[in-house]
């Protein structure tokens, strides 16, 4: 099929504001970040729409943590020809637009080419031509001009490709395919799908700072032993941080409040993401406090470790049951 740069200015500019509209009709505003930021959680993903003089379009995976989880930007020259923007908008020969992209990418400390992307993603490239003459070779993201549903799914779907691309070259193969696996069953199990399953809420991460500040103590004290982690949760709700090891697997899930309730969901947590990744983790959830003997008897029978920490000065330290998960 044909595909045909849209390269005025008002065209361009229209078709953003379509697919931005259809986003914000199934999103919830979450945050004013970048003039503001949606969350839809029928498709698990979450964007952005921002920039003046140029397009400053951004898309990630995780609900509250899109600082560290801009995965893609699909951004389009404001008008005419310009390949050192990602995006484009063009229409197919039926004359739908549709949202296409390079697959150039820039997670931590790296840079995704184009060849890089093309030699982990099985997607084909179409061609689209520009009134120069020129053919440049794009992904196609999504139809703006589909059912409201399909033009989100396949926006989805591409944010998720873009995922496992940069995880393969951030970790390796073994771990960007465990993330794609659990971010496909989310996904497949999405509340407005089964009508009776629903998430439980994650605003005590995305507001506990207290939970945040725990977070960044455990990744510094991993850090300093120099044992790599994923430096993300698993998927969009599971456990906070995995290491990154063949011979010593571990997911850790942290409550910073200790009831009942918090301990269930950890617990939980832990026990369906190492099922989703399909590898066996040792598991250890990350209490303030020790659990009354019952409880932490039913964990252990479960394979789940406790590491309890406790307020240090401007951060937290760990009890000595953290160093022996990481050196056995």
């Amino acid at each position: 099929m044909t595909y045909t740069a849209l390269e005025s200015k008002d065209d361009i500019q229209q078709a953003i504001e379509d697919l931005e509209s259809a986003v914000k009709a199934e999103g919830e505003h979450i945050s004013d970040f970048a003039g503001g930021l949606f969350w839809v959680p029928r498709y698990g993903f979450w964007a952005v729409f921002g920039g003046t003089d140029t397009y400053w379009n951004v898309f990630g995976l995780r609900r509250g943590e899109h600082n560290k989880n801009k995965i893609v930007q699909i951004n389009p020259p404001v008008k005419g020809k310009n390949k050192n923007r990602q995006g484009v908008v063009a229409k197919d020969a039926n004359g739908r637009r549709w949202l296409l992209h390079q697959g150039r990418l820039h997670p931590s400390k790296l840079r995704v080419t184009e060849e890089m992307f093309d030699e982990v993603s099985n997607r084909a490239r179409v061609a689209v031509k520009f009134s120069t003459g020129a053919d440049v070779w794009y992904h196609k993201v999504t139809n703006i001009d589909a059912p409201r549903s399909t033009t989100l799914k396949d926006l989805a779907s591409f944010i998720t490709e873009c995922e496992r691309v940069r995880l393969y070259y951030l970790h390796d193969k073994e771990f960007s395919d465990g993330e794609t696996k659990v971010l496909e069953a989310e996904q497949s199990s999405s509340p407005e799908k089964t009508g009776t399953y629903t998430i439980p809420p994650q605003d005590e991460k995305i507001i506990d700072k207290k939970h945040a500040a725990i977070w960044k103590a455990l990744v510094k004290h991993l850090d300093d032993k120099g044992i790599k982690h994923s430096n993300e949760r698993v998927g969009r709700w599971g456990p906070d941080l995995r290491t990154i090891n063949p011979k010593n697997r571990i997911l850790f899930e942290i409550k910073s409040a200790g009831g009942a309730s918090s301990i269930q969901q950890g617990v939980g947590q832990l026990l369906m993401y190492e099922d989703l990744l399909e590898k066996s983790y040792r598991k250890a959830i990350v209490l303030p406090l020790e659990p009354p003997s019952k409880i932490l008897q039913a964990m252990g029978s479960l394979g789940v470790k406790l590491v309890t920490f406790e307020k240090s000065g401007r951060t937290f330290k760990f009890s000595n049951a953290l160093s022996e998960l990481l050196t056995k």
